[in-house]
């Protein structure tokens, strides 16, 4: 959220629009007034983001379309490649927020291969590009946010804030605990919608 700043008018692009921080981002996104486009690889799951108020396109209909540019926000979580492929539809002053590395992993688990495919392709991008773009890129590691009790605070606050905003949390669904397993196995569909919890 303190990343992203998104204001009204903005265009926004989540490419994680069908898992949990997507759904979510996408109705922060429109409650600040903004047109999201969101991002999905399987074509049955357009009608859910358009359910939460967003444009939907597969990822290869949204590269072939080289109209769908000018964002003045961009959500990744895959990383790799698609970082600079989606940096290029920035608009002037665009940003970008790199939230993971969804790339690296193959059946619903990180998968050591795939993550070092992945950050060898993640590009070293070039302060003097960025000058020349007048674009900017954020990266998040939740993990080391949550270590500073500055933030924290911060981000209680935030939370406080956007309980005002009347989001709904989707969960696409509950398994049992021990059936951890089969969890794991719906995930690897690409059926799932939002988050997929675990219950004890």
């Amino acid at each position: 959220h303190d990343m992203a700043r998104v204001r009204a008018g903005d265009k926004v692009l989540i490419e994680c629009a069908t898992g949990g921080v997507g759904t979510l981002a996408t109705q922060m996104a429109r409650a600040a007034g903004a047109e999201v486009v969101g991002l999905t690889t399987s074509p049955h799951k357009k009608g859910f983001i358009e359910g939460l108020g967003a444009k939907a396109y597969t990822v290869d209909d949204f590269y072939a379309d080289a109209s769908l540019q000018d964002f003045d926000l961009i959500i990744n979580s895959s990383g790799g490649v698609h970082i600079n492929r989606q940096r290029k539809r920035l608009g002037l002053t665009g940003r970008m927020v790199c939230l993971g590395m969804s790339s690296g992993v193959k059946d619903g688990r990180r998968n050591f291969a795939r993550i070092a495919l992945a950050a060898l392709r993640t590009p070293r991008i070039s302060v003097l590009k960025l000058f020349d773009a007048n674009t900017g890129i954020y990266a998040l590691n939740a993990l080391h946010v949550l270590r500073d009790p500055v933030w924290v605070e911060r981000m209680t606050k935030s939370l406080v804030a956007v309980d005002e905003l009347d989001l709904k949390p989707h969960v696409g669904k509950v398994f049992a605990a021990k059936e951890a397993g089969a969890a794991h196995a719906f995930l690897e569909t690409k059926q799932a919608t939002g988050k997929v919890l675990l219950a004890w």
